[in-house]
């Protein structure tokens, strides 16, 4: 009888050896080999029972062994999580205890290149949207055309309202990118980076109408969209941060600086792949300095709170699930409004030619 059963002695110790590995590094080698050694002699022991009792031994060591392995890998990683998070993600005190800054990253070349990379993104990238972002402001001046409010005007006029909407949209969202693990509020530098940019875009667009495009150079009428939108920009972003960065309000002159040299960009047309390379270069001008300057502000204040107090708090994160429930309503949203905006278009253009008899 023990012959007979002994292969099933065999099989399980080979499942059992098997599952030892899945333990953590440092709990096999300290104990796999104790675990494998009871194991064997409780499965010899064994086998001067019948089948059905090795069995239900082979389950139940199996079925805890199973647990354990379980519980230590969960160990492991709330520990390893904890380690990490007091080494790579110190998070400073401001006045009173409150959380205020972490640590500004210290690679500070490989984030300024991030930084300045996904600000220069948002220039083609929202060139690219103008047309759709510029359709509720075409739909809206067509009703105060309609209204009497003022007169009708070219709709290409329109497409840069259109382009300062998708622009400060997609560069909150970079910076908010880079931004978000190392500011205590990272929403409220969201919000301030597009409604900044937003208003800036909007004033600056709306001189440009009000002068007309043909009084102007159109060489000079990017530049100075950009130097108002560095203004405005710094002065939301300095709202933002006033209170956890007393150094916040060197942000309006960065910024404004920042966006104000694009004013070098040469008048001339594009011949080769020179000047392109030249030209780009140029247009990752505001997002290399604001960067530097975002950077080194963050340093300062780092500092600063450094010499009050250092504490170590837990970074907490949304649950995977959540995340994807926000990006897909978010999705969602988008989706909805875009149509929307396109069908008001439509609406808004057909009623304007049946006015006129057109249709």
């Amino acid at each position: 009888m023990e012959t007979q059963n002994r292969w099933i002695v065999d099989l399980t110790s080979r499942l059992y050896q098997r599952m030892l590995r899945w333990y953590p590094p440092h709990f096999r080698g300290e104990f796999a080999g104790e675990l494998d050694d009871v194991f064997h002699n409780r499965m010899m022991e064994s086998l001067l029972q019948g089948p059905a009792d090795q069995a239900r031994l082979a389950s139940r060591e199996i079925g805890a062994l199973t647990l354990s392995i379980l519980r230590e890998r969960w160990h492991e990683r709330n520990s390893r999580k904890g380690g990490e998070m007091k080494e790579q993600n110190p998070i400073l005190a401001g006045p009173g205890g409150a959380a205020a800054f972490t640590a500004a990253p210290e690679k500070g070349f490989f984030w300024l290149v991030g930084w300045a990379l996904l600000n220069f993104l948002a220039i083609p990238a929202a060139m690219l949207l103008a047309t759709p972002f510029s359709m509720p402001y075409i739909w809206l001046f067509e009703l105060g055309v309609r209204a009497g409010w003022w007169v009708k005007v070219a709709q290409t006029s329109l497409v840069l309202p259109g382009f300062c909407t998708a622009f400060a949209l997609l560069l909150a969202t970079a910076q908010w990118l880079l931004l978000r693990r190392l500011l205590p509020r990272p929403g409220h530098w969201f919000a301030a980076t597009a409604l900044g940019t937003w208003l800036g875009g909007l004033a600056a667009g709306g001189i440009v109408l009000a002068t007309g495009l043909d009084l102007l150079d159109p060489a000079w009428i990017l530049p100075a969209v950009l130097a108002a939108v560095g203004l405005m920009l710094g002065l939301a972003q300095w709202l933002a941060l006033r209170r956890d960065a007393p150094r916040a309000g060197w942000l309006v002159f960065v910024d404004t600086v920042a966006f104000a040299s694009v004013a070098i960009l040469p008048h001339t047309s594009i011949t080769n792949g020179v000047e392109m390379a030249r030209t780009i270069g140029i247009l990752g001008l505001p997002g290399a300095l604001s960067g530097l300057g975002v950077w080194l502000l963050l340093r300062v204040a780092q500092a600063g709170h450094e010499r009050r107090r250092e504490i170590a708090v837990p970074h907490v994160r949304g649950g995977a699930g959540r995340m994807v429930a926000r990006i897909s309503l978010g999705l969602v949203v988008v989706a909805t409004a875009f149509f929307f905006l396109i069908w008001a278009y439509a609406a808004s253009q057909l009623a304007l030619a049946k006015s006129s008899g057109v249709y």
